[in-house]
C-alpha cells in the first residue's frame, strides 16, 4: 500500500502573508542572491525553498524569533510546537515608593521655585518622635498663677480703702483694674511687646504697694516692724514672680 505523499510546498504570497511590500522584497532578495530561481507571487516553493525564502532580510527584519519559528511552520504544513513553554516579556523592575519620592521632591522643589510652598506645608511629613507643645485651652498652673496676682492686687485696692476710705476705694480699683489688664495682656500670646511692657510697669506697682501693706498690717500686727516689712515685701515679689512666671509660660 503506498503512502500518500503530503505536499508541503507553498507559495511566495502565502508564505508572505500576502502582503505586496514583503513580497515585493523578497522577490528583489532572490533576484540578487538566485537569479536563475522563479521569483513569481504564485510559484510554489518547496520545503528547502521555503527556508530560503524565510532567510530574506524583509522577513527576518519584520519577524521576531518566535514568529519567524510559527511562520516557518505554517509555511511548511507543521503545527507549532504546543508544549512548548511560552516566551513572556521580561518583567520591569519598578520601586514605586522611590518613584513617589522623587515625585514629591520634585514638586516640592517646583513649589520652593515659585514661592507657593506654604500653600502645600500640611502635606509635609510629621516626625514620629514629635511632642505636641502647647496645651489646648488653659492649665490648673495658669490658673494658679492667675489667682495669686489678682489676689494681691485685691489686697492693694482692700488696704487703700482702709487707709483712704472712699478716695483709697476708688484708688485702689484703679490699681487692680491695671493689675487685670497686665494679665490678660500675658495670656495674649500675639502680644508680646505689650505684655512686657506692661509687666514692668506692674512691677513698679508692686514696689509701691509695699508702703500700702505695711500700715494696714501694722494696725493688725502683733509682731515687730522688721517682720511686717518682710511680708510685705514679701507678699509684693510673690505677685510680680507669679505675673512674670505666667506671662513666660504663655509666651514660649
Amino acid at each position: 500500500m503506498g503512502a500518500i505523499m503530503q505536499d508541503n510546498s507553498k507559495t511566495i504570497g502565502e508564505i508572505c502573508g500576502g502582503e505586496a511590500k514583503t513580497i515585493a522584497a523578497v522577490q528583489k532578495f532572490l533576484l540578487g542572491t538566485f537569479p536563475d530561481t522563479r521569483r513569481g507571487k504564485g510559484v510554489r516553493k518547496s520545503e528547502k525553498d521555503v527556508e530560503v525564502v524565510l532567510s530574506a532580510p524583509a522577513l527576518s527584519r519584520s519577524m521576531s524569533d518566535t514568529e519567524k519559528e510559527m511562520k516557518r511552520g505554517k509555511a511548511m504544513g507543521v503545527a507549532p510546537n504546543e508544549d512548548a513553554a511560552p516566551i513572556y516579556p521580561k518583567p520591569i523592575s519598578i520601586n514605586i515608593k522611590q518613584e513617589a519620592d522623587d515625585i514629591v521632591d520634585m514638586w516640592q522643589s517646583f513649589l520652593a521655585a515659585n514661592g507657593d510652598n506654604n500653600r502645600y506645608a500640611d502635606t509635609e511629613k510629621t516626625p514620629d518622635n514629635a511632642t505636641e507643645t502647647a496645651p489646648q485651652g488653659r492649665t490648673f498652673l495658669e490658673y494658679l498663677l492667675g489667682g495669686i496676682v489678682l489676689g494681691h492686687a485685691f489686697l492693694i485696692w482692700y488696704d487703700c480703702a482702709a487707709q483712704w476710705d472712699t478716695p483709697g476705694i476708688i484708688g485702689g480699683c484703679l490699681a487692680f483694674c491695671i493689675v487685670l489688664a497686665a494679665l490678660l495682656l500675658a495670656a495674649d500670646k500675639t502680644r508680646v511687646r505689650t505684655s512686657d511692657t506692661a509687666l514692668w510697669f506692674v512691677a513698679l506697682v508692686d514696689c509701691l504697694a509695699v508702703f500700702v501693706h505695711y500700715p494696714t498690717f501694722s494696725d493688725n500686727a502683733r509682731i515687730g516692724d522688721i517682720q511686717t516689712w518682710v511680708l510685705s515685701v514679701f507678699l509684693a515679689s510673690v505677685s510680680w514672680v507669679a505675673l512674670y512666671l505666667f506671662r513666660d509660660y504663655n509666651q514660649d
